[in-house]
């Protein structure tokens, strides 16, 4: 049987095939959708790694012409609207269940990361809502926060969930381990060195967008 050819998996050249029907204006993005009685959203997220949320002022935000609905995480427990579930199947290092951890939409309590949302503001425009979302003040509590993640599982590094007291969620790992110890021992030279990768982004035309649309009873989402 021939090996297969994977001479393409890396370094080799990928044609690109979506360029003429983009330079002819023919790319289909969520934005071109026009819908009635359109409104839009901006979010305001947290600008700490981890830090205790002890007041969200919406006041000056609702006030603004234009500004239909905040929303915060207060108004997102009372509504019961639970967390963000995790479908990854991950084991912590003993093969029981990774911890379950919360993850509600809106942070109520607590930022553990930067970016993450606090506040939903709905306008009649993007400018009116992004705007209204400046407006809208947290007032913070710093904590201690883990930035990295060498380090995070060390005793003198703080705990992010009571729940989880090594900051480790679950440990994954792929492949046959005996198989791999057996080709590094046999090995005439063996090569050791630590890669750090920064993160990775891809840029896309349009950025991650959505459009909900309630009609005789049914809601569609694009």
């Amino acid at each position: 049987m021939s090996k297969p050819d994977v001479s393409f998996v890396a370094g080799a050249p990928v044609p690109r095939v979506e360029d003429d029907r983009l330079l002819a204006g023919k790319g289909k993005f969520l934005n071109n959708r026009k819908f009635k009685n359109l409104v839009h959203a901006a979010v305001v997220r947290s600008v700490h790694p981890h830090a205790r949320i002890k007041e969200v002022k919406i006041t000056r935000a609702q006030a603004m012409a234009g500004v239909l609905l905040v929303l915060t995480g207060k108004e997102y427990e009372a509504d019961g609207l639970g967390s963000i579930p995790c479908q990854d199947i991950c084991q912590k290092r003993d093969g029981t269940t990774r911890y379950n951890l919360p993850f509600p939409a809106l942070a109520s309590e607590r930022v553990l990361y930067v970016g993450e949302a606090i506040a939903f503001v709905v306008a009649e425009t993007d400018i009116i809502a992004r705007d209204a979302a400046e407006l809208v003040e947290v007032i913070y509590e710093p904590l201690l926060a883990n930035t990295d993640v060498t380090c995070a599982g060390e005793e003198s590094s703080p705990v992010i969930w009571e729940q989880c007291p090594t900051n480790e969620v679950f440990y994954a790992m792929q492949g046959d381990a005996k198989s791999t110890d057996d080709a590094f021992r046999e090995a005439t030279h063996v090569v050791r060195q630590r890669l750090v990768n920064q993160r990775v982004s891809a840029n896309p035309l349009e950025m991650r967008s959505y459009v909900g649309s309630m009609s005789g009873g049914k809601y569609e989402l694009y």
